[in-house]
């Protein structure tokens, strides 16, 4: 994937959701500031494309600082009466994909949630897990966890096993499954940026020289 498209999601991200998310947990002299932000728009750029909310709405499904159980945002989508979980990051080459581990806490997250235990979740989160918690108790919600990253849209063996392990302990062999993933990778960010109706192209004054 070339830097310009890298570099070019980058702009597009920040200018969608940068004014929206909560920040005040990121320090201004954080080197890894603009990683950690941009991380949190890809998490956001998910649930906006897989719920079709507003950008704001978006963000602000977004979770905050860390102690998060793997989960960096939450979303119930109505109209497909589903709770999208999200885990997300940002790689700055748009190659690689996030770490087993980090899928593996990730899982463990999901896992939680759907039992209802809030140990591992910072009591920061605790009222926004309150509302995800009544969602998944309503019969007929599902649930839709995504990895979201800027590198590959198939995650290595060990990540993918991780997944398929917890679908199939959620599932079992129900005809009608009630959980399903997917993953998000730097192509599929790329793509839904490029046709993004909401996206608008700057206007430039041309000069002509003679």
């Amino acid at each position: 994937m070339s830097q310009l498209k890298v570099s070019q999601i980058r702009q597009r991200l920040l200018q969608m959701f940068e004014p929206h998310l909560d920040l005040s947990d990121l320090s201004s002299s954080d080197p890894d500031r603009e990683t950690k932000v941009l991380s949190r728009c890809v998490a956001a750029l998910a649930v906006y494309m897989r719920a079709g909310c507003a950008e704001k709405e978006a963000a602000a499904s977004v979770w905050d600082g860390a102690d998060d159980n793997g989960i960096d945002a939450a979303y119930f989508d109505a109209g497909d009466s589903r709770v999208l979980l999200v885990q997300s990051k940002w790689i700055n080459k748009g190659s690689g994909e996030p770490e087993a581990a980090d899928i593996g806490t990730f899982a463990k997250g999901v896992k939680d949630a759907i039992e209802q235990d809030r140990t591992d979740f910072h009591p920061r989160l605790h009222p926004k897990l309150h509302d995800i918690f009544a969602r998944l108790a309503t019969p007929g919600t599902s649930v839709h966890m995504i990895v979201a990253s800027t590198g590959a849209s198939n995650l290595a063996p060990h990540g993918t096993s991780r997944v398929e392990k917890l679908l199939a302990e959620l599932n079992g062999a129900d005809p009608e499954p009630m959980a399903s993933a997917e993953v998000m990778g730097l192509a599929e960010v790329y793509s839904s940026l490029a046709s993004d109706p909401a996206s608008t192209s700057p206007s430039l004054d041309a000069t002509v020289l003679e």
